[in-house]
């Protein structure tokens, strides 16, 4: 079987230095809410790599920025959950 290696960023990458963390099972309505939160976010910053990078445990994910000014845009849009 071949060996599968990923290339770009990783969690260690010093480029993605300002984390914005979004707690699991927060907001108005859960579920509507998180799918509205990752959405605006895929549309707004695009697909991770380039622009931020993700990490997800079983209590919340987090949401890393390269830019300063994105994750201040982000945890705006979604200040009563995010930290």
């Amino acid at each position: 079987m071949p060996k599968i290696t990923l290339n770009g960023p990783t969690l260690t990458d010093p480029k993605f230095a300002y984390p914005v963390t979004v707690r699991w099972g927060q907001g108005p309505d859960s579920l509507d809410y998180w799918d509205q939160l990752c959405i605006y976010g895929i549309e707004q910053f695009g697909l991770p790599g380039e622009r931020y990078i993700t990490d997800i445990s079983a209590e919340r994910m987090m949401w890393i920025f390269k830019s300063a000014a994105d994750a201040l845009i982000f945890r705006l849009r979604f200040s009563e959950v995010a930290t």
